[in-house]
């Protein structure tokens, strides 16, 4: 097996792992470590000029220490295992947080590691990437923790490069590696326009009667289906441990939603229709409404709970026709 600090790569479309080793392990001395070394040079020139062997000694034992410093300093991040896995679906405008697990398969402690995405960048005044930061890691122990990312459009986000660095155990050097990040994060559209509805549909479909969240005519129960909405859960017949049943009415409040593209025509920037959409689904989950979308090049069925605000928000996240 090759030594590298960034190879070792055994990824999937849902994780990446790599393996920190020295054939992409840098190591440069920090600010300080310049001015460290820029002083031993001052006194080693001191002492030649005065030949004073207490100076010579001193001068000698600061470099030792700094060249000791550096072995550290490398040893420190050699070997870590960084694994890194897809962020859940978030609202632009909001933070990706991708999670990160970093394992120390060594059998030494390691130190003061930090990874953030590289290279960093800024939203104003606010720092676009931050870092995760562990400070103790014991042979064997896995630490899990999370790289968050600012988002600003939708789409699929990827933090791309990720550095992982130290500079333990004095701060006289950097030592640093390369990881590129092949997870991404499902960046919705901001939910933003009028929060009014529009109109219900008006030719309910028969098959689902009994099925749709209505507010008059209770008629009974079914099982639970996976994406039923949690707020249909008739919760005291689950405290009576009688399972999981959804809530069956009928009536007026049977009826159904169309979120159609061509309802948000007046707003022109094809942006904001996606946003309008993306609020309109979100106040459709909020009031247990069934509802269905259709877009240009997609249509998605009538339906509603948590898979299918997912399905419907994802299809406003991918779309391609965007301004």
């Amino acid at each position: 097996m090759t030594e590298a600090i960034i190879l070792e790569q055994k990824s999937t479309s849902a994780s990446t792992n790599r393996s920190v080793s020295n054939k992409r392990l840098y190591i440069f001395p920090t600010q300080h470590g310049l001015i460290f070394a820029l002083m031993l040079i001052v006194m080693l020139m001191g002492s030649v000029n005065y030949t004073n062997s207490m100076a010579y000694m001193l001068t000698f034992l600061l470099a030792s220490l700094y060249i000791v410093c550096m072995l550290h300093t490398y040893r420190n991040l050699k070997g870590m295992v960084l694994k890194t896995n897809n962020a859940k679906p978030v609202f632009a405008g909001e933070t990706a947080e991708f999670p990160l697990i970093l394992i120390n398969r060594t059998t030494t402690d390691r130190h003061s590691v930090v990874i953030h995405p590289w290279p960093k960048k800024r939203i104003g005044k606010r720092m676009q990437y931050r870092g995760a930061e562990y400070s103790n890691i014991v042979p064997g122990e896995i630490h899990k923790g999370t790289i968050p990312v600012m988002t600003q459009v939708r789409g699929r986000l990827r933090p791309g490069r990720l550095r992982i660095y130290s500079t333990y155990p004095l701060g006289l050097f950097r030592a640093w590696s390369y990881m590129d990040c092949s997870n991404y994060c499902l960046v919705y559209p901001k939910p933003e326009g009028s929060t009014e509805l529009p109109q219900y549909s008006q030719d309910p479909t028969r098959d689902h009667y009994g099925e749709q969240i209505g507010a008059d005519d209770f008629i009974g129960v079914r099982q639970y289906k996976p994406g039923d909405s949690i707020k249909n859960i008739d919760w005291k017949a689950l405290a009576k441990e009688q399972g999981v049943l959804i809530k069956r009415f009928s009536g007026s409040g049977a009826r159904q939603l169309l979120f159609h593209w061509g309802h948000t025509k007046h707003l022109g920037d094809n942006e904001k229709r996606l946003s309008q959409l993306a609020l309109w689904i979100i106040i459709a989950e909020q009031e247990g409404l069934r509802y269905s979308l259709e877009l240009p090049d997609i249509k998605i069925p009538i339906g509603n709970g948590d898979s299918h605000r997912h399905q419907s928000l994802r299809a406003l996240a991918l779309a391609e026709y965007g301004n």
